[in-house]
């Protein structure tokens, strides 16, 4: 739990081992006090699942060459 914490929240090991001191040990106890979150932490309880799906490489190269050429059309 408290890497699964650690890595969604952006929180670090003192703030995970506080809230499991605190009695929070799923995902759905953070969600049950979110307002007490830090916006960052927030996000990371929002997009949790999402941040744990790899991209595939074809949309990553795409990106890439996506930013290349706005690069390169900003900065001729």
């Amino acid at each position: 739990m408290l890497r699964r914490i650690d890595y969604m929240c952006v929180a670090g090991t003192q703030t995970a081992y506080a809230w499991v001191r605190c009695g929070y040990r799923t995902l759905d106890d953070l969600r049950a006090v979110e307002s007490s979150l830090t916006r960052n932490q927030r996000i990371g309880l929002k997009y949790y699942d999402e941040f744990l799906d790899r991209m595939p490489r074809a949309e990553a190269a795409q990106i890439e060459a996506t930013v290349l050429l706005l690069l390169q059309f900003l900065f001729i």
